[in-house]
């Protein structure tokens, strides 16, 4: 983490006292802006065979990850201890006088739940917990639309209304997966689903909504997924609600810039499209090669029909 002073020389919006905001690490947001704006972060446990690493963003690289996950180690990940929540909290307490802590999609995981029992159990009065309903990178997208409000000047009380009534009914996340292989070992895909993928060499695209990891009932040809992708793309541009969003890689930098670069060519394009590269946390249940996006504003499953 930068220090106080280098935050200060960044023009970082990192401010002593008010309202700090805390996140897990699942989240996948770049660390800048987690710098930036003083993010803390809640690390999720990352098991390698019999030894535990914690992952937050400076534990442990990317591209070191995918190298042993391609490699064929035995990875899993963990939800960590109260303990860990408890002290990530403390520490963010010491410089803020209020928290808001964002977790991943409590459909997903048992992060938000860890979270809620913290609170229980320990009584922080000054420390609310809001379930994103959402995932990877689009949990990121609601924690730096929420700081961002925060560096404005808004209340927590006025945060925590944009989040709920604005941002979370109305953030999308759509998908792909280069190969079905680790869904099916975490068990986010049927058996029959994952033979005939390997088989037919179709991929499935996935929709994050109200907390959950759907299909829009399309699978896709391997060659054609990106052109579908696209698609999509021109779909959200001028749908937006937010002019801030991501297009979000595990491992393939080059065709995600690729996708950046079509999605700023459209009309009525956000205004800020930006990279973002999914950690270890989300990374052992997706693999390599996995592209997405993340925006809010409108969607419909009507938008698959003419792919």
């Amino acid at each position: 983490m930068v220090s106080e002073k280098e935050r200060g020389d960044l023009g970082c919006d990192f401010k002593m006292g008010k309202v700090g905001i805390i996140t897990d690490s699942t989240c996948d947001l770049p660390i800048e802006y987690i710098n930036k704006h003083d993010i803390g972060i809640i690390p999720v446990n990352i098991i390698f065979n019999d030894e535990e690493v914690r992952q937050p963003i400076f534990n442990l690289t990317n591209e070191e990850f995918y190298r042993r996950l391609v490699a064929g180690e035995d990875i899993k990940s963990g939800v960590s201890s109260p303990k860990i929540f408890k002290e990530t909290i403390d520490k963010h307490l010491e410089k803020y006088d209020e928290i808001i802590l964002i977790t991943l999609s409590s459909k997903l995981s048992a992060v938000n739940q860890t979270a809620q029992l913290v609170m229980k159990q320990f009584s922080y009065e000054n420390v609310t917990v809001i379930d994103s309903l959402s995932g990877t990178i689009e949990t990121g997208l609601v924690v730096l639309l929420a700081a961002r409000k925060l560096a404005e000047g808004k209340t927590k009380k006025e945060v925590i209304k944009y989040l709920e009534e604005e941002i979370i009914p109305n953030v999308h996340l759509i998908s792909y997966a280069a190969t079905l292989k680790f869904l099916r070992k975490g068990g986010r895909i049927g058996r029959l689903t994952h033979l005939m993928g390997t088989v037919l060499n179709i991929r499935p695209i996935f929709h994050i909504q109200d907390g959950e990891i759907l299909s829009p009932g399309r699978v896709m040809l391997w060659r054609n997924i990106d052109e579908v992708i696209k698609k999509l793309m021109s779909k959200v541009a001028g749908n937006q609600k937010e002019e801030l969003v991501f297009v979000a890689h595990s491992g393939n930098a080059e065709k995600c810039q690729e996708l950046i670069d079509y999605f700023k060519s459209l009309p009525n394009a956000p205004k800020e499209i930006h990279m973002a590269e999914v950690g270890p946390a989300v990374g052992v249940h997706v693999g390599p090669d996995t592209i997405g996006f993340v925006w809010v504003g409108e969607y419909s499953d009507e938008w698959f029909k003419d792919l």
